[in-house]
């Protein structure tokens, strides 16, 4: 997978609306890929992003307007960011790129260069910026897993492309908690750990309900509950319950968009005993009942 330089695609939202039960969702997935070039010149820019998701300057600087992720998969370059801060890049490098971080990156001529990249925003990547687990000092971040990471990717691009929005926002969830984890723990227990939580994830946001033993699924990760819901809140910026909330929310507001089912028919399906507990958190992370979702 890491030498297939075989992968060049974009994909962007067919509508896109930041989720406000989530907090995240992704505005667009790409890969691109460059040969090594001809010594005439010591380097080339890379990959011009769309005009309606970057402001660009006089010298070339690309201001992203949303959250911007770079994984490279292959080669090597440089990025500089605003504030005079250079950094080499390598394969197995992720660069994030947050609002607002003025910034070039160029690789080098002889270099093979796959990159795979993302647009996203919403409430949960500003959250994690604000309490400094995304930081613009700190814009490249190790990949303990790189296969792993271009799966994410990958997983993403078909989910977008599917129109299976939410499932490709979990699926960054899983990317950005891992790659904010690697320095966490020696990297064997980071990829035990990751491996477990990502399956976890899944549980809770492909198929949620509302009486998951969250106990349970944090005593298959080997830890105590109290030390899973400390790394997965350091990981993912909320905790377990909240997760799961938003997961069961998200859920809730694709089965009644499209007006087939009942309040009390899409309460019982996600597991709700009581369809006002429901109706009660529903309006908690949307601000309206849901007897009046008509969809976003």
């Amino acid at each position: 997978m890491m030498d297939d330089l075989s992968n060049w695609f974009t994909c962007y939202s067919m509508a896109p609306n930041i989720d406000d039960a989530w907090g995240i969702e992704v505005l667009a997935v790409g890969a691109s890929h460059s040969r090594p070039k001809p010594a005439a010149g010591a380097h080339q820019s890379f990959g011009r992003p769309s005009p309606g998701f970057f402001r660009y300057r006089g010298d070339e600087a690309r201001i992203p307007r949303d959250f911007h992720l770079v994984f490279l998969a292959r080669g090597r370059g440089h990025l500089h960011c605003d504030g005079d801060l250079s950094l080499p890049l390598r394969g197995g490098d992720l660069m994030v790129l947050t609002p607002g971080l003025g910034h070039r990156y160029r690789f080098e001529a002889a270099s093979d260069w796959q990159e795979y990249w993302l647009l996203c925003n919403g409430s949960w990547p500003r959250r994690l910026l604000d309490k400094g687990v995304l930081s613009a000092k700190r814009p490249v971040l190790p990949v303990a897993d790189p296969p792993r990471m271009v799966e994410r990717f990958l997983a993403i691009h078909r989910h977008l492309r599917a129109r299976e929005a939410r499932i490709a926002s979990g699926e960054l969830v899983a990317l950005l908690g891992a790659a904010t984890g690697t320095g966490l723990a020696p990297a064997k227990t980071v990829d035990s750990f990751e491996r477990r939580l990502e399956k976890i994830l899944r549980a809770l946001s492909e198929e949620p309900h509302a009486r998951v033993d969250l106990r349970a699924l944090a005593a298959t990760t080997g830890v105590s509950y109290a030390h899973f819901r400390r790394l997965f809140k350091g990981r993912l910026g909320m905790s377990p319950h909240q997760y799961h909330l938003q997961s069961l929310v998200s859920r809730s507001k694709e089965l009644l968009a499209d007006g087939r089912r009942s309040v009390v028919e899409v309460s019982e399906s996600l597991g709700f005993e009581d369809p006002y507990y429901f109706s009660r958190i529903f309006k908690q992370k949307t601000g309206v009942a849901p007897s009046r979702w008509f969809g976003p």
